[in-house]
């Protein structure tokens, strides 16, 4: 795959050291718990100042929520890959010359693309002379030593990612040969039965939502008795403001 790397521009001088933190968890559910951005944002701040030796004067926290690491970013021009905005725009204000210094908990928090991150520091950074932390493992990536560590520890969360991928898709394959529904979200009517009556050692199955399963029985009828179109259909139940699933497509509205 053929990448594009956009010219980085020319830093302008900057009064004192001036961090950027860069904070990023991957999913919604990490978002609100798990690996949290308040945790992150606490430790880079108490890694700064231990590295000063006191409190910095100017720090800029970005807030990346709920986008994955092997997204990339708008200065790379990387085909139809999603983009990270946040990131993106933290590289753009490094390049004004607003920051002096990048500071992220870990590797894997800046990118979980190999490729990515050698690219993003090499291309975009380095010729700017942005300082890349990683308050993890005590890395300043201007000490040739520490960057070697910092690509090392990305390749292997890139390996990691991949590795978590395959494990996923080999589930659903097997939940899939067994006559399971793979996962993700229940086909409409349908609602996922709650984890404290799956027998120990079983397969969480699926079964009948009441509220869903009238209306998708109002479907059927509308559809295979009264002849009606799925546009009509959904039209009607835009305009009777019935709610579709969490996490689908709402339905069609007229124009």
């Amino acid at each position: 795959m053929e990448v594009e790397a956009t010219m980085a521009k020319t830093k302008q001088p900057a009064r004192g050291p001036a961090f950027a933190i860069y904070l990023r968890v991957s999913t919604d559910m990490q978002v609100q718990e798990g690996y949290s951005l308040g945790t992150q944002e606490r430790l880079c701040r108490e890694y700064i100042e231990r590295k000063l030796g006191h409190p910095p004067a100017d720090v800029t926290v970005y807030r990346e929520e709920g986008r994955s690491g092997s997204y990339t970013v708008r200065q790379l021009r990387k085909g139809n890959q999603p983009i990270r905005a946040v990131l993106s725009d933290l590289i753009d204000d490094a390049e004004s010359g607003r920051i002096t210094h990048i500071v992220t908990y870990e590797v894997s928090r800046m990118s979980r693309e190999f490729d990515d991150w050698v690219m993003i520091h090499r291309l975009l950074l380095e010729p700017l002379g942005i300082s890349v932390w990683v308050a993890q493992n005590d890395l300043d990536l201007e000490n040739e030593d520490d960057e070697f560590v910092g690509n090392l520890l990305a390749l292997v969360s890139d390996r990691e990612r991949k590795l978590i991928r395959r494990r996923i898709l080999d589930a659903r394959e097997s939940r899939r040969q067994g006559g399971y529904l793979p996962g993700g979200h229940a086909p409409y009517g349908w609602r996922w039965e709650p984890l404290d009556q799956v027998p120990p050692g079983g397969r969480r199955n699926i079964e009948p939502d009441p509220e869903e399963a009238k209306w998708l029985r109002w479907m059927v009828d509308r559809i295979m008795n009264d002849g009606w179109g799925v546009t009509r259909v959904a039209k009607e139940l835009f305009s009777m403001g019935v709610e579709s699933s969490p996490g689908k497509c709402r339905w069609t509205g007229p124009e």
